[in-house]
C-alpha cells in the first residue's frame, strides 16, 4: 500500500464542548498539558486494541480501519480453564469496558481484543450464531462453537441373569436418550425412542420427555429427527406394533427364536446430520432390523452469506425402540427383573415371557456458526465448530455379555466458521480449524448411528499472509474470497498505551481534551476558520458510547505508575467518557478513539486525526 503524509497546512484545532471558547481566546495559562500524540509513529499504539489505521498507511494521521466494531465489550482474556459465553446473555461488569452489565448489540459482541491462552478454552453457546467483532483475535488455546455429544445411553440389561449376584442396571424412567444441544445457532440432536411399557408411577403413559419436540401418545417409540437445515432422520421402532398398550397386541409381532428362546429383533441406527456434505444413514443388521434412519438432506447454501443470514449445522437423529432379548427361558423366572404384578406377566402363544424394550440413544448436536471480523489474527491453537457424536449404548456385565443395547444415535454435522481478517493473519503450524461431523453412536448389536457430514470454513484474508489451507480439517471444507465493502464495519477504534503525565507537579484534576483534525475539501488544503461549523467537531462529550457527536468518540483510563511507566496491576480504573472523572493521583493515562468512517474522506470532510492533547488544572 502506498503511504502518504497529510499536509500540516490542512490542520484545524477542534475542541470539546466545555472548551470550545479556546478557539476564540487561546489556551488559559492555568491549564497543564498531561499528554500529546501526533500519530507520526506507532510507538504509543496498543496493537492488540487497535483496528483503526494509526500511522500505518497514513503516517502522521489516525484514520478509520476497515472495521472492528465498537470495542465496548472490553478485552477478553482467557488465561486458564473454560469460559462459556451464551450469545443471548449479558457479560458481567468486570469484563466490559465501562463496568456495566452489557449484552450483545444487534446479536453481536464487540470486544477490544480476545486472547485465549494455551490450554484454555473459550466456548460460545446459544440459540443463534456467535458473531464477534474485535481488533485482534489471538487463539493459542481453543475457541469452540461445537455441538454437544449426545450422552452415553443406558437401555436395558439382561432381565434374567443366571445368578442373583448379577445386578439389574436399567434406564428405569423408560426414556430414550436425549439429543445433544447444537453449537451456537446449530440444530439439536433428536431424542431416542421410549420404552412402550406402562410405568406403575404413571399408569396413563410416560411422563413428557424433556428432549422431545414431537411425540406419539402416550410416548414416542421412533427416534426423533434432529433439527436444522439438513437434520438426520431418526430410526423407527421395531416391531411396529410396539405402541399398543395391550400386552397381546404389543407383542403380536415379537419373534422369539425357537432355538434361542429370545427375540433378535432390533431397530436400526439413526441417520447423521448433513451440511457441507451428506450425513450417513444408520446401520442396519438384517434380517432382524428395519431400515436405518437416513442421513439428512444436503442443504443448498452459499458459504459467503453475510453473518446475519448464514446458518449453522444440523443435528443427528435418535434411535428407535426395539424388543431385543424379550425371552421365555424356563427356569430363570425367579431371577427375572423387573417383577410384574401378579397375573400381568405377558405371554406369547400361551407361554409367559419377560418383556424387554431397549430404548434408543439420542443424536449429536450440529456444529454452530462462528463469525469473527478482526484486524489481526494469530492462530496457534484451535477454532472448532464440530458436530456432536451420536449417543452410544452403555453395556453392563451380564450372563449374556454384550447383548443389551439400544440403537445408536446419528452424529451431528459440522458447523460453519467464517473469518474476515482486515489487516494481518498469522496461522502457525500448530493451528487447527476443524468442522468435522460427529461420529455415529455405537451399539454392541452393530446397529450404529450414521456419521454427520462436514461443515464449512470461509475466509476473507485482506492481508494475503494467512496459510489457512494447512490448518482446515477436513479437506474440502475451505473456501476463500475477497473482502467486500459490504463486509466491513463502519466503526473502528484505536487504543493507546499508557502515557506518563507531562506535568512536573501534582494536578488538581483532568478537565478536557483537544482533538485536531485535518480537513479534506476538494483535495485542497483549507484555511482554518474556527467559526465554520464544518471545521469544528465536538468530541469527548460524556454520555453513551453509541451516542457520539462528530467523527470520533473518546474514552479514557488511568492507572498508577510503577516507576517505569507501566501500570501497577489492579490500579487500572474503569474506562470513562468523562476525563474529569479520572483520579489525578493515577499518573498514567491512556485513551481510545472510536471512529465513524462516514465522516472521513472520500465520504466525508475529514482526512484524518493528526493530534490529541489532554489537559488538567
Amino acid at each position: 500500500m502506498s503511504h502518504r503524509r497529510l499536509p500540516r497546512a490542512t490542520v484545524l484545532a477542534a475542541l470539546s464542548i466545555s472548551s470550545l471558547a479556546w478557539s476564540q481566546g487561546g489556551q488559559p495559562e492555568s491549564l497543564l498539558r498531561i499528554l500529546s500524540e501526533d500519530f507520526q509513529a506507532v510507538g504509543q499504539r496498543e496493537r492488540a486494541g487497535t483496528s483503526a489505521d494509526w500511522a500505518d498507511a497514513f503516517p502522521g494521521a489516525l484514520r478509520p480501519g476497515r472495521g472492528g466494531g465498537y470495542g465496548i465489550h472490553g478485552d477478553l482474556r482467557v488465561e486458564s480453564g473454560t469460559v462459556v459465553i451464551d450469545v443471548a446473555q449479558l457479560i458481567p461488569p468486570a469484563q466490559t469496558r465501562f463496568g456495566a452489565w452489557l449484552g450483545p448489540i444487534g446479536g453481536a459482541f464487540y470486544f477490544s481484543s480476545i486472547y485465549v491462552a494455551p490450554g484454555a478454552t473459550l466456548r460460545f453457546v446459544g440459540a443463534h450464531g456467535a458473531r464477534i467483532y474485535t481488533a485482534s483475535l489471538d487463539v493459542q488455546g481453543t475457541l469452540d462453537a461445537s455441538g454437544e455429544h449426545a450422552p452415553l445411553h443406558t437401555p436395558k440389561n439382561d432381565p434374567c441373569p443366571l445368578a442373583t449376584s448379577f445386578p439389574w442396571v436399567a434406564n428405569d424412567i423408560g426414556r430414550g436418550g436425549l439429543g445433544g444441544r447444537g453449537g451456537p445457532g446449530g440444530g439439536a440432536g433428536g431424542s431416542g425412542g421410549d420404552d412402550p411399557r406402562l410405568i406403575a408411577a404413571s399408569p396413563n403413559g410416560m411422563p413428557a420427555n424433556p428432549g422431545s419436540t414431537a411425540r406419539l401418545p402416550p410416548q414416542h417409540l421412533d427416534g426423533e429427527n434432529g433439527s436444522g437445515p439438513g437434520a438426520g432422520f431418526g430410526s423407527q421402532q421395531f416391531p411396529t406394533t410396539a405402541i399398543d398398550p395391550s400386552f397381546a397386541l404389543r407383542l403380536a409381532n415379537v419373534q422369539i427364536q425357537p432355538a434361542l428362546l429370545y427375540s433378535l429383533q432390533r431397530a436400526a441406527g439413526a441417520g447423521g446430520g448433513s451440511f457441507g456434505s451428506a450425513g450417513n444413514a444408520g446401520v442396519q443388521e438384517l434380517p432382524f432390523t428395519n431400515n436405518g434412519g437416513s442421513g439428512g438432506p444436503l442443504p443448498s447454501f452459499d458459504p459467503t452469506l453475510p453473518p446475519g443470514i448464514a446458518f449453522a449445522g444440523s443435528g443427528g437423529g435418535g434411535g428407535g425402540v426395539h424388543c431385543y432379548f424379550t425371552n421365555r427361558i424356563a427356569g430363570r423366572f425367579t431371577n427375572c427383573k423387573p417383577t410384574y404384578p401378579v397375573g400381568l406377566r405377558p405371554s406369547i402363544g400361551g407361554q409367559q415371557v419377560v418383556e424387554v424394550w431397549n430404548t434408543g440413544a439420542g443424536g449429536g448436536g450440529g456444529g454452530g456458526y462462528l463469525y469473527v471480523q478482526c484486524s489481526e489474527l494469530e492462530l496457534g491453537g484451535s477454532l472448532l465448530a464440530l458436530g456432536g457424536d451420536g449417543g452410544s449404548s452403555a453395556s453392563f456385565g451380564s450372563s449374556v455379555r454384550g447383548t443389551e443395547a439400544g440403537s445408536g444415535g446419528g452424529g451431528g454435522s459440522g458447523g460453519a466458521i467464517r473469518l474476515d481478517v482486515l489487516r494481518r493473519a498469522q496461522v502457525l503450524g500448530t493451528a487447527r480449524i476443524d468442522v468435522n461431523g460427529g461420529a455415529g453412536g455405537r451399539s454392541s448389536l452393530n446397529i450404529h448411528g450414521g456419521n454427520g457430514g462436514r461443515g464449512v470454513v470461509h475466509v476473507h484474508d485482506a492481508s494475503g499472509d494467512g496459510t489457512f489451507a494447512a490448518a482446515v480439517q477436513p479437506a474440502g471444507a475451505l473456501s476463500t474470497g475477497a473482502l467486500q465493502p459490504s463486509d466491513e464495519h463502519p466503526f473502528s477504534f484505536a487504543t493507546s498505551r499508557y502515557y506518563r503525565s507531562q506535568v512536573g507537579r501534582p494536578v488538581q484534576r483532568i478537565i478536557d481534551s483537544i482533538v485536531t483534525f485535518a480537513i479534506a475539501r476538494d483535495g485542497a488544503p483549507s484555511p482554518v476558520d474556527p467559526t465554520d461549523p464544518r471545521q469544528v467537531f465536538n468530541v469527548g462529550v460524556p454520555g453513551s458510547l453509541l451516542v457520539h457527536l462528530g467523527p470520533a468518540y473518546l474514552s479514557y483510563q488511568a492507572a498508577q505508575d510503577d516507576g517505569n511507566g507501566n501500570p501497577v496491576p489492579g490500579t487500572e480504573t474503569l474506562w470513562t467518557a468523562d476525563p474529569t472523572a479520572l483520579d489525578p493521583a493515577k499518573t498514567l493515562v491512556r485513551f481510545t478513539l472510536l471512529l465513524d468512517r462516514g465522516w472521513f474522506d472520500p465520504l466525508g470532510p475529514i482526512a484524518g486525526i493528526v493530534g490529541f492533547e489532554l489537559y488538567a488544572l
